[in-house]
């Protein structure tokens, strides 16, 4: 089978497929390289493969010593670095999320095991021998360019190809935090709008005077009071001849006190 689709400029990009018996026919889909030679373009929804699809035109291409230069600002085609041609559990191990495996119940080192063994079996299922694998990973030198960062090896488009100054790097880092602050800004405030749009609706909705109240009556116990502090104070008052109270303590003068009056 490799003979109908190893010819130069012939795109192996796997096999037709029958929908309504959910398998994969015999027949392969080939694509030829010269009627990519302007612009193309791939559309389809969420997860119906267009990143799969572009990666294996691109891997077709590299295997045809074509050389590629891939922008992308997700970060989907990086992994096109990641080629293992005996596909062992040691080449998967730096690269899986530990997190997944714990999620799982498996040690890290068996959850690479078993993405080596179904990546084994897909790839074999869909004829991608290893030495087939092994063709690519020969085929060209796969280098990340990252402009602006110093996750990947840093450049400047501007003005030439060498790295920045670690300064501008640094202002880039800083620009892109302030850029995060203020995104995270505008969300704040559209979170606040929303939750002041909710409150009012709320506030409209809720009619005080016709919530019904219930009432809860709890008889007090002595061993629920607390007593820290006691004071008494005690005010003479007398009643006088119209039966009236009046206080029964001289008042202090402006230029008298309390203690010199008594």
């Amino acid at each position: 089978m490799d003979n109908l689709y190893e010819k130069l400029g012939s795109f192996y990009l796997g096999r037709e497929y029958d929908v309504a018996s959910s398998t994969a026919k015999k027949d392969l889909v080939l694509y030829d390289s010269k009627d990519i030679n302007t612009h193309a373009v791939i559309i389809g929804m969420t997860g119906s493969g267009k990143t799969g699809l572009g990666v294996g035109l691109l891997e077709e291409a590299l295997i045809d010593n074509i050389p590629v230069i891939a922008i992308d600002p997700k970060g989907d085609l990086t992994n096109l670095s990641l080629t293992f041609p005996e596909l062992r559990a040691e080449d998967f191990r730096p690269w899986i999320n530990e997190q997944d495996a714990l999620t799982k119940g498996l040690t890290p080192d068996d959850y690479a095991a078993k993405q080596a063994q179904g990546w084994s079996k897909g790839l074999a299922d869909w004829d991608q021998s290893p030495e087939r694998i092994g063709r690519l990973r020969n085929a060209a030198e796969c280098v990340i360019y990252t402009p602006g960062s110093n996750a990947g090896l840093p450049i400047s488009i501007l003005r030439n190809f060498s790295p920045p100054p670690q300064t501008i790097l640094e202002e880039m880092d800083v620009s892109r935090a302030r850029k995060r602050v203020e995104s995270i800004s505008v969300q704040l405030d559209e979170l606040d709008t929303r939750m002041q749009e909710d409150i009012e609706k709320i506030e409209f909705s809720y009619d005080a005077e016709t919530e019904p109240l219930h009432e809860i009556r709890i008889k007090p116990k002595s061993t629920d009071i607390t007593l820290d502090i006691f004071g008494l104070a005690w005010i003479p008052f007398r009643q006088d001849a119209q039966g009236h109270l009046a206080r029964d303590w001289p008042l202090p003068t402006p230029n008298s006190s309390p203690a010199t009056d008594s």
